[in-house]
């Protein structure tokens, strides 16, 4: 799947965002930006929907990532994960692609570079309704679970505690639109991106919402590396 804006020849999107944000040529305002968790777990369930091997996993990661594949094998055997599945969804959700959480890290400092307020944050709650429930497999935090906290009941019901999650996220996205400011009655304050460990990890229960470092605990820095 590919999906993006194609810009260049016109002035709806005249250039690649970045490109026009490294030039100071866009709308200075205010952005709240995040992923979750585990965004490409629902990517992959959808390419495996049934299990794969740890010998299938270490022939996908050397097909994708050749000369680099032994480094990558060793931070991420798949031994340290339920299913080969997980490992693979979790390369991808550090480091494979626009939504990892690295490109994100990139976003956030690209942005503040630029001079605009940034809100980095992260959706963290691994029991949140699926949006597709592949059997056998642990969605966790995947692709647009945060929808259903920010929109009540769009994807399933939620607990009591996740409930209270959402009327905070609510209040934090709604604060955003007012003022450009998120913030919530009783919730913890929502940082300025300054720094890497500047990101609001959103999950249910006392000390749900946090600050988190998702350079350190995507390693980022090794996958610069590469």
């Amino acid at each position: 799947m590919s999906a993006g804006p194609v810009a260049g020849g016109d002035r709806v999107l005249p250039l690649q965002p970045a490109a026009a944000i490294e030039r100071g040529r866009f709308n200075r305002v205010p952005v709240m930006h995040g992923n979750t968790l585990d965004e490409m777990r629902l990517f992959v369930s959808l390419y495996y929907p049934r299990p794969i091997t740890a010998a299938q996993y270490e022939a996908i990661v050397r097909a994708t990532y050749g000369a680099d594949a032994d480094a990558v094998l060793a931070r991420y055997p798949a031994s340290d994960y339920p299913d080969p599945r997980i490992a693979l969804a979790t390369i991808q959700t550090d480091a494979g692609g626009a939504l990892s959480s690295c490109l994100h890290q990139d976003a956030f400092q690209l942005l503040k570079r630029a001079g605009v307020p940034v809100y980095a944050y992260q959706f963290a709650d691994r029991t949140a309704p699926p949006l597709i429930d592949v059997p056998g497999f642990e969605e966790g935090a995947e692709h647009a679970t945060e929808l259903t906290f920010l929109f009540p009941g769009l994807l399933g019901e939620l607990n009591p505690e996740q409930q209270r999650l959402s009327d905070t996220m609510v209040a934090y996205w709604t604060s955003f639109a007012h003022n450009g400011k998120p913030a919530a009655p009783h919730a913890p304050r929502w940082p300025r991106f300054h720094s890497s460990d500047d990101v609001l990890s959103l999950a249910p229960g006392s000390g749900g919402i946090h600050r988190t470092d998702t350079t350190k605990a995507s390693m980022c820095s090794f996958w610069n590396s590469l």
